[in-house]
C-alpha cells in the first residue's frame, strides 16, 4: 500500500504516493487509494480557501479537482465510513472536517469558552474614567497622539481595561493604529507584566521596534512558548506563561 506511509512519513504526500500507485497498477477507484484521496482533497480544499471545514458542495468540488473519474458521493461515503472525515450538522448545513482540524477547532473552542468566563477586570474603573485615563496616557506616549485617540479607539481600550472577560480581539485595517493602541495599553498598565508576541519573525521585529522605547520587547509565538518542534512546547497548560497580559500581534496570520 503506497498510500499507508502518508500518515507517518514527512514529505511523502498523496501526489507522490499516487504516482507510485499508478506504477504498480492500483486502480483509480481502489478503496486504499480513495481513502487517501478523500483526506487529501479535504485538506487541499480547506487550505486553498482558508477553511477549517468544507460544505457538501465544496467537498464534491475538491474531490473533482483531484480526480474527475471518481464519483464524489461514493468517495465521501467511503471517507466517512473509514473515519477519514468528521461530519457535523449545524443549522441544516453539513460540515466536513479532517479529524485533525475538527480536533483543533473543538479544543480551541473549549479554551476560548474558558477564557470567556468572568474574571477580575484589569482595572476597576467606570467606562468614562477609563476613557479619560486612556486619553491622558495616549498624549504622553507619542507626539503623534498629542490630540488623543478618537472615540472608537479610546472606547475599545477602555472596554479591554474594564471588562471581566479575559480575551479580546482588536480589529481594524492596516495603518489604523492597532499597535499604537497597544503602546497606550502598556503605558496605562505600567505595573503589569506584558508578553508581546508575533506569529512570524518579521511581525515580532516590527512590534519589538515599537516597544523598545517603552522598555518592552517582543518575540515570536514559537520562541515564547519554547517550541522544539511543530507540537512540542515547554510552555503549556501545565507550565503556563507568568505574565499578566499577553498581546498577540497580527493574530490572523497564525495557523
Amino acid at each position: 500500500d503506497p498510500y499507508a506511509p502518508i500518515e507517518h512519513l514527512e514529505g511523502y504526500g498523496f501526489r507522490l504516493a499516487d504516482a507510485v500507485g499508478g506504477l504498480v497498477g492500483i486502480a483509480p477507484d481502489a478503496p486504499l487509494r480513495v481513502r487517501a484521496l478523500i483526506k487529501f482533497a479535504l485538506e487541499e480544499g480547506c487550505a486553498r480557501g482558508g477553511h477549517t471545514y468544507l460544505t457538501h458542495a465544496q467537498l464534491r468540488q475538491a474531490i473533482s479537482a483531484v480526480d474527475t473519474r471518481l464519483q464524489p458521493q461514493r468517495t465521501i461515503d467511503l471517507g466517512i465510513q473509514e473515519k477519514r472525515i468528521v461530519v457535523e450538522e449545524l443549522q441544516g448545513e453539513q460540515r466536513y472536517y479532517t479529524p485533525e482540524l475538527h480536533d483543533a477547532e473543538s479544543k480551541l473552542a473549549q479554551r476560548v469558552v474558558k477564557l470567556l468566563e468572568p474574571a477580575k477586570p484589569l482595572m476597576r474603573l467606570t467606562m468614562e474614567a477609563a476613557m479619560e485615563l486612556v486619553q491622558q496616557k495616549a498624549r504622553e506616549v507619542s507626539p503623534h497622539l498629542k490630540d488623543g485617540l478618537d472615540e472608537s479607539q479610546a472606547r475599545a481600550l477602555a472596554g479591554i481595561l474594564t471588562s471581566p472577560v479575559r480575551i479580546h480581539t482588536l480589529t481594524a485595517g492596516p495603518g489604523c493604529g492597532k499597535t499604537a493602541l497597544m503602546e497606550v495599553l502598556q503605558a496605562v498598565l505600567k505595573s503589569k507584566d506584558f508578553c508581546f508576541v508575533g506569529p512570524t519573525g518579521k511581525a515580532a521585529k516590527v512590534l519589538n521596534n515599537r516597544l523598545m522605547d517603552h522598555g518592552r520587547s517582543a518575540a515570536t509565538i514559537h520562541s515564547t512558548l519554547q517550541g522544539s518542534g511543530r507540537k512540542d512546547f515547554q510552555v503549556n497548560a501545565a507550565d503556563p506563561l507568568g505574565e499578566d497580559v499577553l498581546v498577540v500581534d497580527e493574530t490572523s496570520m497564525a495557523d
